[in-house]
């Protein structure tokens, strides 16, 4: 797969946005080694591209919850089941997917249910927003029937020889393109679905709390405890 040059644009001019906003139900999945970024971008995205979006934060701790701004605190809800959002359209934060979906065959029942869920999520225009730091952690039923986007930012390559085969050439290249760019005090993202070289401020309402949602959190017999 080749990667075309960097697509610089308006903000009004943003093909992957435009994208996600005409389509009912998506996942978007960003990919990253752990501190560089992802839940940031992606409450980032949630505030600025999405600010009349019903939110919804999977096994999210109350901590966190209470630590998003009141903008989006009052649009939120932690859910722990499919059937507490079905009825509306919800813009669904899966935070550190690998915690809940490594594998079909690790995941206890509830997430079991979760992953066939998501093959009629289309149903119920839902869209997704998941992080994960490499694409092997990431239960496949993840991907196999909604519409796919991702943001990749550069990785080490020995953690980019470790993406699903079918990614590691598109990283390798994503890593060669973003190393060839002058530095900046945001962090470069490229969507290969859209072609679209991304460089994205920080979010000024990020807080430890957000940061490191699951701080504390332990994890017994594919549970999480202490949230």
């Amino acid at each position: 797969m080749t990667i075309s040059p960097p697509r610089w644009f308006l903000l009004s001019d943003i093909i992957l946005r435009d994208e996600l906003h005409n389509r009912p139900s998506w996942v978007l999945s960003f990919y990253g080694a752990g501190g560089s970024g992802k839940t940031t971008l992606g409450l980032f995205l949630m505030d600025k591209w999405f600010p009349d979006d019903e939110l919804a934060f999977f096994r999210y701790p109350p901590k966190a919850m209470a630590s998003l701004p009141d903008r989006m605190r009052r649009r939120s809800k932690s859910f722990t089941r499919m059937d507490q959002i079905i009825g509306s359209p919800h813009l669904v934060f899966l935070d550190d997917t690998a915690l809940h979906f490594l594998s079909r065959q690790t995941s206890n029942k509830d997430n079991q249910d979760l992953v066939k869920q998501l093959t009629i999520a289309r149903h119920n225009d839902q869209r997704f927003l998941i992080t994960a730091q490499n694409s092997i952690l990431v239960d496949k039923g993840l991907f196999e029937s909604l519409d796919q986007f991702s943001l990749r930012c550069r990785m080490t390559d020995f953690q980019a020889r470790t993406e699903r085969p079918e990614f590691i050439d598109i990283q390798l290249k994503v890593n060669d393109l973003i190393a060839s760019l002058p530095e900046t005090n945001g962090r470069y993202w490229y969507c290969m679905e859209s072609g679209e070289l991304f460089c994205f401020p920080g979010w000024p309402d990020m807080n430890e709390s957000l940061s490191k949602p699951y701080q504390g959190v332990v994890v017994s017999n594919g549970q999480l405890e202490r949230l």
